[in-house]
C-alpha cells in the first residue's frame, strides 16, 4: 500500500533543510574561509585544499561528498536518504 504524501511537511522540511544549507555554506564564506580556519568534515578539506591550492570550495565539498552519498544509499535505505541529504 502507498503512503499518502504530507506535502506541507514535505515542504517545511525542504525550506529549513535549503535554509541551514545557506547559512552553513555563508559561514564557510564569510568567517572560516577569509581566517583561514578549517572547520571538520568535507568543508574543511575544501577550506585548506582552498588555502593550498585555490580550488573552489565548493567544488571540493560536492566531490567529497559523492563517496558519503554512496554510502549512506547502501547503508541507510535508498534514494529518500539521498534527497533529504543534496
Amino acid at each position: 500500500m502507498l503512503k499518502k504524501i504530507n506535502w506541507r511537511k514535505l515542504t517545511i522540511q525542504f525550506l529549513l533543510l535549503n535554509i541551514a544549507a545557506i547559512i552553513g555554506a555563508l559561514s564557510i564564506i564569510i568567517f572560516m574561509a577569509p581566517a583561514q580556519v578549517a572547520p571538520a568534515g568535507v568543508s574543511g578539506l575544501g577550506v585548506v585544499l582552498n588555502h593550498l591550492f585555490g580550488t573552489p570550495i565548493g567544488l571540493i565539498i560536492l566531490i567529497g561528498n559523492i563517496p558519503i552519498q554512496i554510502l549512506a544509499y547502501r547503508m541507510l535505505g535508498g534514494w529518500r536518504v539521498i534527497a533529504r541529504t543534496v
